[in-house]
């Protein structure tokens, strides 16, 4: 069985936290790469209902595991992804730090395939067993890219909106807060 690699390009300007966390597309559907591949929209489906336990890897070396992935959703544009560094590991700051500098843009899968058939010189990818995850520098498909941030900003922009709103509230109608749930 042989294993094999997709790269695809990540846009990763403010796309990752101080704790590390990211959320993106590590595939994306019906974009031939630079190997000719082109993955097809349910292509993780079996993958994804095995509950794998994927390692986010450095550069697809199995001896570098940099961080977890959390969650992985299949969408019509392709394999959204959810993780975290571990940024108490060395490369994982590392590579931490190679992100937020716009040095390393790429995230890859690498996976063995099930399904396939070819057309005009086109590998067109069915099935695949979903391995890893991996950060790289030299992606295969442009159009990945991990584009939301989970970030304690975000968090206390909603908190401070709601007070507002709490307030406006309060003030306009004298009504207390509601600080808790009612069931019917």
């Amino acid at each position: 069985m042989n294993y094999h690699y997709t790269a695809h390009n990540s846009l990763l300007q403010k796309s990752i936290n101080e704790e590390g966390f990211f959320k993106g597309y590590a595939s994306v559907f019906n974009v031939k790469d630079s190997h000719n591949d082109l993955i097809m929209p349910g292509a993780f489906t079996d993958s994804l209902k095995m509950n794998l336990n994927i390692k986010l890897l450095w550069q697809h070396d199995q001896k570098e595991p940099i961080g977890i992935i959390n969650k992985m959703t299949q969408d019509e544009k392709g394999l959204l992804v959810e993780g975290r560094l571990l940024l108490d590991l060395n490369r994982a700051r590392e590579a931490y730090s190679l992100i937020t500098n716009q040095i390393i843009k790429g995230l890859s899968i690498g996976y063995t395939i099930v399904d396939y058939f070819i057309e005009k010189q086109t590998r067109y990818l069915t099935k695949l067993n979903l391995i890893e995850i991996s950060l790289v520098t030299f992606p295969a498909n442009k159009y990945a890219e991990i584009n939301y941030i989970k970030s304690e900003d975000d968090y206390l922009r909603l908190k401070q909106s709601l007070e507002r709103a709490n307030r406006i509230l309060v003030g306009d109608t004298g009504i207390e807060p509601v600080t808790s749930t009612m069931s019917t």
